[in-house]
């Protein structure tokens, strides 16, 4: 005998055991026992990675925002600096400071605005309660 057919034999008989467990054109009845596990897997892993996505997403906008709060930060510091740097140079130059000049543009507003009312809207507002509570007329709003 030679060592073909001994091996020929040995797989033969091998095979002759396992066909009447499982037969090659069987329906995969058992495949769906499977498939639970497999998603059940699959949606285990994709949440684990859409998780990981999310913590480094994360990481990513705060690294981001830290740079960017860090860069508005130092330009900031350069502004106030011109900003004392200008306002010494003005002060020393013997121009007004910065808050006369604020007051004064504001005192100006108001009296343009004050110049641009109506005289008929003066008319009605003297002759609203808050005149008349006061013990005003209108006649004594307009002698005065």
């Amino acid at each position: 005998m030679s060592r073909r057919q001994e091996l020929g034999g040995t797989l033969r008989a091998k095979k002759e055991q396992n066909e009447h467990e499982m037969p090659l054109l069987a329906p995969w009845t058992s495949y769906k026992a499977f498939e639970p596990s497999f998603s059940d897997d699959l949606n285990r892993y994709e949440s684990h990675v859409h998780s990981k996505n999310v913590l480094l997403t994360k990481l990513v906008h705060s690294q981001l925002a830290e740079h960017v709060e860090d860069q508005v930060l130092d330009k900031l510091l350069e502004l106030q600096e011109r900003l004392q740097k200008l306002q010494a140079q003005r002060e020393n130059s013997g121009a007004l400071p910065i808050a006369t000049l604020d007051t004064l543009l504001q005192t100006r507003l108001i009296v343009e605005a004050k110049r641009k009312v109506i005289p008929d809207q003066i008319a009605d507002n003297v002759r609203s309660p808050c005149f008349i509570l006061h013990g005003l007329t209108s006649t004594d709003a307009h002698s005065s």
